[in-house]
């Protein structure tokens, strides 16, 4: 008997192959849903059809024979009590709380729930984070007429997007007005401002997107940085992806063997990874 516990990519892709293999195999979702983070990468411009890899995982894990349990918190006490042999734990990540003074403000946002409408920002709205996740939160916020700016440390915004799509994005950010301020490091957040430190000269970037930056030449000149202050309404934090733990004691006391996949092991995982983890926890199994 396998327990998975949660729907989301590498829980699916888990508990698909090891029903397939002639386990027994219940997966334990605490939401109403399927599908965990591809329903909100399915929100932005253009993503809607990551909707069909959940429509397909919905039908896929039915067919192999698994036990779907939906709205059901699958507790350590739980997965004994149901005679779980082994546990694969796919619990996904969350958003990261970065720590800027003044990030737990009323007016301070989660990009996570944003794009699943558990809150809307208004106005002025500045958006800290530039990678993939908050080049889309932006432009999805821009649609609804809100003035909306994004604030990266880095010398670019969206580097792991392909160059097929990341145009489409830049143009989507000229016709909306989004304001992109790369370089640039936040240092606190008020009432109606977010404060920064903008670098005017950063080195010319080298290699490929994502590597470390280079050091620099020992007659380098020293970076040149002015203060600068956003006034916003509404900030929207969208600095990557902190995994969602796990408290798997009691079940390895019991004898149980436990394996974590995807976000909620260790380092965040894009889909493909995911996936594979899953699928390579349930044939381990």
């Amino acid at each position: 008997k396998i327990a998975v516990v949660g729907g989301a990519p590498a829980g699916l892709e888990a508990a698909r192959v090891a029903a397939l293999r002639g386990h027994d195999v219940t997966l334990y979702e605490k939401t109403d849903h399927l599908g965990g983070q591809l329903g909100i990468a399915a929100v932005p411009p253009r993503k809607d059809e990551m909707n069909r890899a959940t429509h397909w995982y919905e039908r896929a894990v039915v067919a192999a024979g698994v036990t779907v349990l939906l709205n059901t918190e699958a507790t350590p006490e739980r997965l004994i009590a149901d005679g779980a042999d082994e546990v694969i734990v796919a619990v996904g990540g969350r958003c990261a709380t970065p720590p800027i003074e003044g990030v737990d403000m009323p007016h301070v946002m989660d990009s996570w729930k944003v794009l699943a409408g558990e809150q809307q920002p208004h106005g002025r709205v500045v958006v800290i984070g530039g990678g993939l996740v908050g080049a889309e939160t932006a432009e999805y916020i821009a649609q609804s007429d809100c003035e909306v700016t994004v604030v990266e440390m880095m010398g670019q915004i969206a580097a792991e997007e392909s160059s097929t799509v990341k145009p489409f994005i830049m143009e989507d950010f000229a016709a909306h007005n989004v304001v992109v301020k790369t370089n640039t490091k936040v240092d606190r957040i008020t009432a109606d401002a977010v404060e920064a430190t903008e670098t005017l000269n950063p080195p010319a970037p080298t290699g490929r997107p994502g590597a470390p930056a280079p050091v620099p030449a020992a007659d380098a000149p020293e970076p040149e940085t002015q203060a600068i202050s956003i006034p916003c309404d509404c900030v929207v934090i969208a600095s990557g992806t902190a995994p969602v733990t796990f408290d798997t004691a009691a079940l390895e006391e019991h004898g149980i063997k436990v394996t974590l996949v995807g976000d909620c092991n260790g380092k965040a995982a894009d889909i493909n990874r995911a996936v594979e983890e899953g699928y390579l926890a349930a044939i381990a199994a």
